[in-house]
């Protein structure tokens, strides 16, 4: 858990957003089967709006909402942890209209803290800061060398 808080702090050090922790950026996961989303704010009781592509109608979908933890799981920033469980996205977050099972899928999420896009994590950059860190690194020097993903893609493989 602690790793977690200083992968974000070197986040919120550099960009003073929130993070997405879970899933990573580029994950793939089957699109038929809850996912969660969970990370670390820096406001406490921030609420965080979960986003979807919709490929049919061509705009963002707010899917869900939750609200970050006021209990500070991190000091020097406060860190405030946030969990939106159970994310099943409905196929048109998916595929575009008339795709079959036989597709493949890739979503586009946005992740929003009090209105403000958070940033994401892809495997290596992940790998990276825990490298970084445990290696001595402060967290915002290992999120400047990390870096983070811009949005948080993750795809699907075909469901039939």
């Amino acid at each position: 858990m602690k790793l977690l808080s200083l992968a974000c702090i070197a986040t919120l050090a550099g960009l003073l957003a929130g993070c997405v922790w879970t899933p990573s950026h580029q994950d793939t996961v089957n699109r038929t089967v809850p996912f969660d989303v969970r990370g670390w704010s820096q406001h406490a009781g921030a609420t965080i709006t979960l986003q979807a592509w919709n490929h049919v109608a061509q705009r963002f979908d707010t899917i869900r909402s939750g609200v970050a933890s006021t209990d500070p799981n991190w000091n020097e920033p406060h860190l405030y942890h946030y969990a939106i469980d159970g994310v099943l996205l409905g196929n048109q977050y998916w595929v575009p209209a008339g795709a079959g099972c036989e597709t493949g899928g890739m979503a586009s999420l946005q992740v929003l803290e009090n209105g403000h896009k958070m940033v994401a994590y892809d495997s290596a950059q992940k790998n990276c800061v825990t490298t970084e860190v445990w290696n001595g690194a402060h967290p915002a020097n290992a999120g400047y060398t990390c870096g983070t993903s811009s949005q948080l893609v993750l795809f699907s493989p075909p469901t039939c």
